[in-house]
């Protein structure tokens, strides 16, 4: 996985989910851990969980708009090479959630084992099982009973991947 600065000074975020969000990814892109060591509801601090790292980013509600700001980062970090927790954070459920598609296709059928394999070859972290089945259950029963609307995005993903892949084919045979 190579590794890229997933958010920037002064960036801007719609809510502290798209931050949060926008922070795990990154974390787990460069394999780091990061803990929020100040809180309240108009800014966040966040450092590295290592305490002799430089990494640290501040983030609060710009005064100009409702949107949350970058303030201050210090993106390069001094603890490369140590061990990264296998369990943080992500395991925040709503980025297992968004990001569990992309490693497995989850069915009726995935079992509780199948889900954690399936995340630690993606991303190269653990989930405990409790979690797998908790973003099973969300992930199917958000899906049901609604197979149509499932069925007519299929030309739209079919777009996408040759959007994606000049040189890829896709077809769509419909049997009626």
């Amino acid at each position: 996985m190579a590794t890229s600065l997933a958010v920037v000074n002064g960036q801007q975020f719609s809510d502290w989910d798209e931050f949060t969000i926008s922070l795990i990814d990154w974390s787990v892109e460069a394999r780091f851990d990061y803990l929020v060591t100040k809180a309240d509801p108009g800014r966040k601090i966040i450092n590295c969980r290592n305490p002799p790292c430089a990494f640290h980013i501040h983030v609060s509600y710009a005064n100009t708009n409702e949107s949350l700001r970058i303030s201050r980062l210090e993106p390069h970090r001094s603890c490369i090479g140590v061990a990264l927790n296998p369990r943080l954070p992500h395991s925040y459920l709503k980025w297992l959630i968004l990001r569990t598609p992309a490693a497995i296709i989850i069915t009726p059928a995935s079992t509780a084992k199948e889900i954690p394999n399936a995340i630690q070859l993606r991303y190269g972290i653990g989930i405990k099982d409790d979690q797998a089945r908790r973003v099973k259950y969300f992930l199917l029963s958000s899906n049901t009973g609604n197979f149509r609307a499932q069925y007519q995005m299929i030309p739209a993903y079919l777009n996408q991947i040759t959007q994606a892949n000049p040189s890829a084919h896709t077809a769509l045979k419909i049997n009626n």
